[in-house]
């Protein structure tokens, strides 16, 4: 059930939480917003910890502390330029470090490039973007260490993003997604060439 919005103290609560009736388990994210500021807490009732990691963010900045590991990650992005944006993203726990550089060709063209400076070929990925018409975007993705090539169709109308995601060597997902969370969204994954082992998810927002 995902819970609607709740003012406490000039912010807002959130609470998308899901509950599997084969082992009384409750799971999913509670966040707290306020004047652009966030603090989200993951949690699930069945882990040692009912609280597994929590964030705090704003626009350019986010520290995660995991409870288990007790480590942290540090996320900060920061405009090179009207066109460029940089993001650099640092875990403790994973003793790594990505850098993530997006920049905009033009309005209907954009290029990500991601590294993660010490692993096999940087572990380097590149993203495009590109606009078909004024609801639709077309994005490819090449993942240069695995040599895996994922495309993504996006489309945004009438209040719903509809996405489709092709991996040739996995699984195709699509998912509708509404802007509105009263109303229903929903996924479906199936392995490629393989249909029929399809696995459907549906969800929307009670107001209690």
């Amino acid at each position: 059930a995902r819970f609607s919005s709740q003012k406490i103290s000039d912010g807002d609560v959130d609470a998308d939480l899901h509950m599997s009736m084969d082992d009384s388990q409750v799971a999913g994210d509670i966040s707290y917003n306020r004047n652009g500021n966030k603090i989200l807490a993951v949690v699930n009732s069945n882990a040692d910890r009912v609280v597994e990691r929590v964030e705090l963010s704003d626009d350019a900045f986010k520290i995660t502390y995991h409870t288990d590991s007790k480590c942290v990650d540090l996320e900060a992005s920061g405009d090179l330029d009207k066109h460029t944006q940089l993001v650099v993203k640092t875990s403790q726990g994973e003793g790594t470090a990505d850098i993530e550089l997006k920049h905009h060709l033009d309005a209907d063209n954009s290029i990500k490039v991601s590294v993660q400076p010490g692993t096999d070929k940087l572990g380097a990925t590149v993203e495009v973007s590109r606009r078909l018409d004024n609801d639709s975007t077309l994005e490819p993705r090449f993942d240069i260490r695995s040599n895996q090539l994922t495309c993504a169709w996006v489309r945004r109308r009438a209040g719903r993003t509809t996405k489709v995601n092709v991996d040739l060597d996995k699984t195709v997902d699509i998912e509708v997604q509404s802007y509105d969370k009263a109303d229903w969204s929903g996924k479906i994954s199936a392995p490629w060439g393989n249909f029929g082992d399809a696995d459907i998810k549906l969800w929307r927002q009670f107001s209690f």
